[in-house]
């Protein structure tokens, strides 16, 4: 059942919905883009391929980042724990065609990292404008 109330300001009202009536106006109202891909922020470079594999890393798997580029570019990885913290950053000088970068799960320091969930952002920058894709890698030790 909704409730009608004040918010916290008190300069206007809000309804409390219940959790049908929500899903209800989440579903009619809300169109969410496919969560696997990241829009290029500028129409300068446009990698064709941009792949981490394996995105979840067992027993010491090194993750390796290909970037398919149609034009040469600065290629930046960065990974990031979930507090935020960068971990790792390498970067390359990409050429046409197929680059790759390897994240041995090893943090700036040459030191191993925990297992958990990490995030990462690849930019590529051709001098025209930049490009950039993020994800979400798995490491399990």
């Amino acid at each position: 059942m909704a409730e009608d109330g004040v918010d916290e300001a008190g300069s206007g009202s809000f309804r409390l919905l219940t959790s049908s009536q929500l899903t209800q106006v989440h579903a009619a109202s809300i169109t969410l883009p496919d969560p696997t891909v990241t829009p290029d922020e500028t129409p300068g470079i446009r990698p064709q391929t941009v792949v981490a594999a394996p995105n979840l890393s067992r027993g010491g798997t090194p993750i390796h980042f290909l970037v398919q580029l149609n034009a040469p570019a600065d290629i930046k990885l960065a990974v990031y724990a979930l507090t935020g913290e960068r971990v790792f950053d390498e970067r390359l000088q990409g050429n046409v065609g197929m680059n790759q970068l390897v994240w041995r799960l090893e943090n700036n320091a040459r030191q191993s990292v925990a297992s958990g969930l990490y995030l990462y952002r690849l930019e590529m920058d051709g001098g025209a404008g930049l490009a950039a894709r993020t994800g979400k890698l798995l490491v399990v030790h």
